[in-house]
């Protein structure tokens, strides 16, 4: 748990939600200035620290090396595995503009359209970007690689 507080610290707003919190977002964000993003995995036990700190890492990356003049407003962090989510619920509560699956298919949400690893789209307005899971990305640095150049085409970069 102590892993995940430090993600707080990556923030502009200091918000870190983890499940099973259900925090409705109110209003419109400008999302030419702000940037939600929605995390989710689907693990059996918690994360390991080796894969908390993966995930912390790209945080900061996103955060520090591609987004230039937004801010990261907040982050959602959701295991499909205790807490499935569609897509659609994953909207209505977060308002994502990114989401992020880690070891999650497009199926995992509900969603019946081709999205390839490490292939970044756009689907409702929200940029989905599907990878393996954090263990295994967290040992191999090609698939690392691939990730990091999808998610510079996610953040505009």
């Amino acid at each position: 748990m102590e892993k995940l507080n430090n993600l707080t610290a990556i923030f502009d707003h200091d918000v870190l939600y983890q499940m099973p919190d259900y925090p409705v977002v109110q209003g419109k964000f400008d999302t030419s200035a702000s940037c939600r993003i929605v995390i989710a995995h689907k693990i059996v036990t918690p994360l390991s620290a080796v894969e908390a700190d993966l995930l912390e890492k790209m945080m900061l990356g996103i955060k520090t090396r591609l987004l230039s003049n937004k801010t990261m407003d907040y982050s959602v962090q959701i295991n499909l595995h205790t807490h499935p989510h569609t897509l659609a619920q994953m909207v209505s509560l977060y308002q994502p503009t990114h989401f992020l699956g880690f070891g999650v298919t497009r199926l995992d949400l509900g969603l019946n359209i081709l999205a390839g690893l490490y292939q970044p789209i756009q689907f409702l307005n929200i940029w989905l970007l599907f990878s393996e899971s954090l263990s295994v990305l967290s040992q191999a640095a090609d698939k690392k690689a691939k990730l990091w150049e999808g998610m510079k085409i996610a953040f505009g970069q």
